[in-house]
C-alpha cells in the first residue's frame, strides 16, 4: 500500500525485495502497486527460475538476492534470468546487525565470476552497509547499496547521503 500511494509522486524507481517464504503470491501485487525491480531471495524460491522469469514478463527488471551463507554456486544457472544480485551482508530479519566480514570475500568471488563471464549484471549489497565499509564494497563490485538505518544516524538525510557518497567514491578514485 505505501508503494501504491508514493507511486503517483515520483518517477524513481522502486525496489520490491521480497523478503518471503512465497514471494510468487505477491510478486504480482509488487508490480501492480509500482515496483520497477523485484528482487527474491534464492532460497526462498522452490523454482527459482520460474520465478525469475515471472517477475520478467510482468515488466520489471530482475533481481536475486543471497543470504551470507548461501553459495554463489545456487544461483550460477540462473544468471541469463537476472538483471541485479543482490548480497546480504547480515542475515535477514532485522535491522543494525553487524557486517558478517565473509561476505566481502564472496563480493569479490561474485565480481569475479560476473567479470570472467562478461556479464553485465548489477551488484547490490544490504546489511550493515555504512561509510566505514561502503568505499571497500565499491573497491570489490558493488554498485548498489542499501543502507537501511545507518543513514538515519546522520542529522539530515543530505548529510547522510553525502557522507556515504564521498565514502564509496573515495575508494574508487
Amino acid at each position: 500500500p505505501l508503494m501504491e500511494k508514493l507511486r503517483p509522486v515520483t518517477k524513481l524507481p522502486f525496489d520490491a525485495h521480497l523478503m518471503v517464504e512465497e514471494p510468487l503470491d505477491i510478486i504480482d501485487n509488487s508490480v501492480k502497486a509500482g515496483a520497477n525491480m523485484v528482487c527474491v531471495q534464492a532460497e526462498a524460491c522452490r523454482h527459482l527460475q520460474r520465478t525469475l522469469a515471472h517477475i520478467r514478463s510482468l515488466g520489471a527488471q530482475v533481481g536475486v538476492a543471497l543470504n551470507p551463507a548461501t553459495p554463489i554456486e545456487d544461483i550460477h544457472y540462473v544468471l541469463d534470468d537476472v538483471d541485479y544480485i543482490l548480497l546480504m551482508s547480515v542475515n535477514p530479519g532485522f535491522a543494525g546487525q553487524k557486517f558478517i566480514p565473509s561476505v566481502l570475500n564472496k563480493l569479490y568471488d561474485l565480481a569475479e565470476l560476473l567479470r570472467c563471464e562478461e556479464r553485465e549484471i548489477e551488484i547490490h549489497m544490504d546489511g550493515n552497509v555504512v561509510p566505514d565499509n561502503i568505499g571497500e564494497l565499491a573497491e570489490a563490485g558493488a554498485s548498489t547499496f542499501v543502507t537501511g538505518s545507518g543513514l538515519f544516524a546522520f542529522p539530515s538525510l543530505k548529510e547522510g547521503l553525502e557522507t556515504y557518497r564521498k565514502a564509496a567514491l573515495a575508494k574508487l578514485k
